[in-house]
């Protein structure tokens, strides 16, 4: 078996430690780099996570207030309608702020959601052109391998048809030579 393989490497064959090498190599590459990528997906719903906390803390603080500014509004009413008309005034001004700061983080919610997509997308698409990539590479040198190992039957057949044609050579000389000595014998 050794003299087979030394022979498949003598002759340009490829060494299977060095395939294997390289394809473990393409595979902790393609791995490494989606370990990236799910690292940064991750990161981007962490980020979203804490935006939408912060919505529901904002949402919940504005709540809060409206309803400590409505009980103020309806104890003070009575003995302060100046009072409470100008604070009524006050909070809807307040209120219209806070309502365009969260219109504000709802159009940031939808810009970071479509960022999540997008890195989502590209994500797929890097992983996918690095597989079409592996199996290219992995089909030229299957091609390359074939080629090869045509070639090395192309040489073993015309070196069978060479030893055929010198036995059948020999063999006539040798038939040639056993009548000649036959006929000096007799």
């Amino acid at each position: 078996m050794q003299v087979n393989g030394f022979k498949k490497s003598m002759f340009g064959g490829l060494k299977k430690t060095e395939v294997l090498t390289y394809l473990d190599q393409m595979s902790k590459d393609v791995e490494t780099k989606l370990r990236n990528k799910d690292d940064d997906i991750r990161d981007l719903k962490k980020e979203l996570s804490d935006k939408k906390d912060k919505i529901k803390e904002l949402k919940q603080s504005l709540e809060d207030q409206k309803k400590s500014y409505e009980e103020k509004l309806c104890a003070e009413k009575e003995a302060f309608s100046e009072k409470t008309e100008r604070m009524k005034e006050e909070f809807r001004k307040e209120k219209d702020e806070l309502k365009e700061k969260l219109d504000d983080l709802k159009i940031q919610f939808t810009v970071e959601k479509e960022k999540i997509g997008r890195a989502l997308l590209t994500a797929e698409e890097s992983a996918n052109a690095i597989i079409e990539e592996a199996k290219k590479q992995a089909e030229a040198i299957v091609e390359e391998a074939k080629k090869k190992a045509d070639l090395e039957k192309e040489r073993y057949k015309k070196s069978k048809a060479d030893v055929s044609d010198f036995t059948y050579d020999i063999k006539k000389l040798m038939d040639k030579l056993t009548a000649d000595l036959k006929e000096r014998l007799e």
